[in-house]
């Protein structure tokens, strides 16, 4: 059954069965027609679950939740007279979808002027102050949990051509890669958190007593803690970014802020909820629509599709994307001589 025979089958079924008006059944159509041009190959008969979640989604990424419910509530009734009356051998992919609630509680999503209030409110003359930079240049370029973050190792972050990925471990779900710090000459994250790269692991500093990290440290060592210590702890963390939030003169911000940052403003920047979802290490799309506040954004232009797009790095910042690059040219050439 084509998607024209089904949704005509559909209105004919709601006018003597269930007796609708007109304009009603209109509404109806109209509704199911935009759905199933979303998924002109799959509409009626292999519309999934997900399918359904992520049409919807839509429309409450961009705090239309009257129309998210309402499309909701049509696809339900379509496709539980689909596989009731015509496809009785199919199971029915709208049957354990959640219904749509408002949020009681709106989270507080940082803009990017504030991140970079935060991040330049670190000391970034010390150790300390760096590594704190590049942590939470991490936690709003990947929007990983605290969690997570804790058991970061040096080697899980893995150097790419024109970027960096992030090998996140497993917490909540499965093991993730994540991109993230783009090597743009003049991009902040990809200068604060490079800086702190290449000091630990090609220089070392004083927590680590002249040693560049190996890859089985942390990527973030407690305060203090050399050699042989580890990492800075889940509630160091949510201290850490508190106090720089205080610094910069925000309130109600935490290391979750920065993942509903990520998960806007990701999303805001072209990333689509199925990649979005991955990307957050989520094991359902219901569970992504959650970081999705369009209605925070009050205004922001599209400049690529990464959540901390347009943060350029200040003169006295700039330098070390350069530096990396002509490290790996050096390495590369080395590697190549030797062959």
């Amino acid at each position: 059954m084509t998607a024209t025979e089904a949704i005509a089958a559909f209105d004919e079924f709601c006018r003597q069965e269930r007796y609708l008006k007109e304009t009603t059944r209109d509404v109806y159509t109209r509704q199911l027609r935009r759905f199933a041009r979303a998924y002109p190959d799959r509409f009626p008969e292999d519309i999934t679950r997900m399918d359904i979640n992520e049409h919807v989604g839509t429309f409450v990424a961009h705090n239309e939740l009257n129309t998210a419910r309402s499309h909701q509530t049509v696809i339900r009734l379509f496709f539980k007279w689909f596989t009731e009356r015509v496809r009785p051998d199919l199971d029915n992919p709208a049957a354990n979808v959640k219904q749509i609630r408002e949020e009681t509680k709106i989270p507080n999503v940082p803009a990017p002027s504030e991140i970079m209030r935060m991040i330049y409110s670190c000391d970034l003359a010390t150790h300390q102050g760096r590594r704190d930079a590049a942590l939470m240049a991490l936690l709003a370029d990947t929007g990983i949990r605290r969690g997570e973050c804790e058991r970061l190792k040096v080697g899980n972050v893995i150097p790419r051509e024109d970027h960096m990925l992030l090998i996140v471990p497993r917490v909540k779900t499965h093991e993730r890669q994540v991109p993230f710090c783009k090597l743009d000459d003049t991009w902040l994250m990809s200068e604060i958190f490079l800086s702190y790269w290449m000091e630990i692991t090609t220089v070392g500093n004083e927590l680590t007593q002249g040693t560049p990290f190996r890859p089985t440290d942390p990527l973030f060592m407690a305060d203090g803690v050399k050699v042989a210590g580890g990492a800075i702890r889940q509630s160091g963390i949510y201290t850490m970014v508190r106090k720089y939030a205080r610094k910069a003169g925000l309130t109600n911000i935490s290391p979750h802020s920065f993942r509903h940052y990520y998960g806007t403003y990701s999303y805001l920047n072209g990333t689509n909820l199925k990649d979005l979802k991955e990307l957050m290490g989520h094991a359902l799309i219901d569970t992504t629509l959650r970081y999705v506040h369009w209605s925070n954004v009050i205004s922001g232009k599209v400049l690529s599709h990464t959540a901390t797009a347009g943060m350029k790095a200040p003169e006295h910042m700039r330098g070390f994307v350069k530096m990396f690059k002509d490290i790996q040219t050096a390495q590369n050439g080395t590697r190549d001589g030797k062959k």
